[in-house]
């Protein structure tokens, strides 16, 4: 049986079929395949669109996944939807016309699927869930557990901000929920815009959090929340507009200041205090010692860390993909269990999920780029790239199929040597072009974890997903000074010998040579894009970036000092949701997020009439068409040689 999971709203670029969706609505749309049970697929659609956390319909995402599995549209028995019926039926206004027909949600999911694929359904083939069931069965159904608490919290999903469950065996049985009235991601939100950041930065301010001091405002921040009996509690959002009087709203260019490190250090101790209330009375209650955990808020890995060297639970599972993208997945589950009354509950091997591109594909992307870049093929390409991050080089590691979820676990990575502190501010700064208080993520062999960090006394000892936060071991915190964040934590991913991506191997090429079996790793791109989805994206990262070297499966790759003795030439255009725009100024317009970026007049007229740049000229216009690019708002392709007519072009754009 296939089934195919959908999380994503009724849009995409080229057929707007509801006004009134706007981004950061219905977010991080992606696909999930089913096949008798098991998840064989998942992928979220901003890495083919590269357009972050895009709420658009999956259409790109579906099309690779029916293709990387050789099936077709008539070869899925259910497409099910991680939405309720009543948010459908909210649309009927815009979608129907006349009389409501019977089943009115699953006629509007079946004619926003045929918009964008071309294909109907039956109505009898479409399935539609509530929000934090997917969730938690996204959750549970991965966990391999018999019988634990699940746990949703997020920001708000069909009317609600969090649900509590008790799984056990094939079936969900719901104890509480929570409205949105007590969003713990609202919370969240609230205050990470007060700090001078937006929607999806809410991680910035759990890497802020550890420079301040929570006791400072620890008493501004209990009246923003009231603890009630039995694990019950209230969210007075009326009371944030008092963070005023410790200091002004912080703008987005302006400083960050001790205050701001103080008050993010007093919501997350708030938010955990909470969640501490929240499911220590459930676990009183239930005596349940295994815990499950999924919605946005679960990507809160300190709180989570917490929760694990509390003792509470013998075993805790967070989703890897436990924001709105893994609610396909939960979908998917959720069709599978409704129609079969079971489900394959097994515990989730890998995150590597998404596309895997074919050695021809890759050989024929790099041929184009052959005179930007000078490339290698190795025959031990864990132990040249091992002597390369050994020697301080910072590299792109692109390898097997890519992961599902927000975390880069070796497929899709940066990795560099742990050790130099130098490593953390050099990355941030002008590979991640992010704020520098950002720690990154130590990769180690999962043998080696009881060495290098505290683990819980519950005995648990695997982390692959980098949902949690352990302490540092003393001896090992100024050892591994680009991984290990000022308090003496890390986001910690354990990397064991069977990792299907093989980048167990890379790690312990690094350990022999340095007698260190841990690597920094980050997910594989800037702040301005998506982690890196395809040879043509990788390729892109390279050129825009100073990362030192890419590797893409046996394939080693760097930059080439360009000069005029060897012309090379590439095309911009621009990206699909951008658009040019003369007003008197020439800007590009993001369709997408309504923002305008200004240009000069000569990239205007280079993208309006399609024009060639030379790249081996160091003029004003090839650094500005790479720091267009770096922003990912045109794509840039080789060309081997330009027309006379735009040679000429060029040569007068270049004067």
């Amino acid at each position: 049986m296939n089934i195919i999971g959908i999380n994503g709203g009724p849009n995409h670029l080229d057929a707007v079929l509801l006004d009134s969706i706007l981004p950061g609505q219905l977010t991080d749309a992606s696909v999930a395949l089913l096949k008798d049970g098991e998840v064989v697929f998942a992928l979220e659609e901003e890495r083919t669109t590269r357009i972050k956390h895009t709420n658009f319909f999956p259409k790109t995402a579906m099309q690779q996944c029916l293709k990387s599995n050789k099936l077709d549209y008539s070869d899925i028995d259910y497409v099910a939807f991680a939405t309720s019926k009543e948010t459908l039926e909210s649309f009927a206004p815009a979608f129907i016309k006349g009389a409501m027909p019977n089943d009115v949600a699953l006629v509007i999911a079946r004619d926003i699927f045929k918009a964008h694929t071309g294909y109907e359904l039956s109505l009898s083939q479409i399935k539609l869930y509530d929000h934090h069931y997917c969730h938690a069965l996204s959750t549970f159904c991965k966990s391999g557990f018999d019988k634990s608490l699940v746990v949703t919290l997020d920001g708000s999903g069909n009317g609600l901000s969090g649900t509590v469950y008790i799984g056990e065996g094939n079936k969900l049985e719901r104890l509480k929920h929570f409205p949105i009235q007590k969003s713990l991601g609202f919370l969240y939100l609230e205050v990470t815009k007060f700090l001078g950041m937006k929607l999806f930065d809410e991680y910035k301010i759990m890497g802020l959090a550890p420079y301040g001091d929570a006791t400072v405002y620890s008493k501004l921040f209990e009246s923003f929340y009231t603890l009630l009996p039995d694990g019950e509690f209230e969210i007075h959002f009326d009371k944030l507009s008092l963070l005023e009087t410790v200091c002004p709203k912080r703008e987005k260019k302006d400083p960050i200041t001790q205050e701001h490190k103080n008050i993010a250090a007093a919501l997350q101790a708030a938010l955990e205090r909470i969640v501490f209330h929240i499911i220590a009375p459930l676990q009183e209650q239930t005596k349940l010692k295994k815990l499950c955990m999924a919605g946005g808020v679960a990507l809160n890995c300190k709180m989570g860390g917490e929760l694990l060297y509390s003792d509470l639970f013998d075993e805790i599972f967070v989703f890897p993909a436990a924001g709105d993208n893994g609610l396909s997945t939960g979908a998917a589950f959720a069709c599978y269990l409704e129609t079969e009354n079971n489900f394959v509950n097994n515990k989730i091997a890998t995150t590597s999920l998404g596309e895997h591109f074919a050695a021809e594909d890759i050989q024929r992307e790099l041929q184009k780029w052959e005179g930007f870049v000078d490339i290698s093929k190795s025959d031990q390409i864990y132990e040249d790239t091992a002597d390369l991050l050994a020697n301080g080089e910072v590299v792109g590691w692109f390898r097997g199929r890519e992961e599902y979820g927000p975390r880069a676990l070796g497929n899709r990575s940066i990795v560099a040597d742990p050790r130099p502190a130098e490593n953390k501010e050099r990355i941030n700064a002008i590979i991640k072009m992010r704020e520098g208080f950002r720690p990154f993520a130590p990769a180690i062999l999962e043998e080696h974890i009881e060495e290098y960090f505290e683990t819980p006394s519950n005995g648990q000892k695997e982390f692959p997903f980098m949902t949690f936060i352990l302490s540092a071991r003393e001896k090992y915190r100024k050892v591994l000074n680009a991984v290990v964040h000022v308090d003496g934590s890390a986001r910690v991913q354990t990397v064991p010998k069977d990792n299907r991506g093989n980048f167990w191997d890379l790690i312990n090429a690094f350990y022999k040579r340095t007698g260190t079996p841990v690597l920094l790793n980050t997910s594989l791109n800037n702040n301005f894009e998506p982690i890196v989805h395809s040879p043509e994206n990788l390729m892109g990262f390279l050129l825009t970036s100073n990362v030192d070297y890419v590797v893409i499966e046996d394939y080693i790759v760097h930059k080439k000092v360009l000069n005029s003795d060897n012309p090379v030439y590439a095309k911009p255009a621009l990206c699909d949701h951008m658009a040019l725009s003369n007003s008197g100024t020439h800007f590009l317009y993001n369709t997408y997020l309504s923002e305008k970026t200004e240009i000069s007049q000569a990239l205007w007229n280079v993208l309006k009439e399609q024009q060639i740049v030379d790249f081996s000229q160091r003029t004003s216009l090839r650094e500005e068409v790479i720091n267009i690019w770096r922003q990912r708002l045109i794509q840039v392709r080789p060309q081997k040689t330009p027309v006379s007519k735009t040679e000429k072009q060029i040569e007068a754009f270049n004067q």
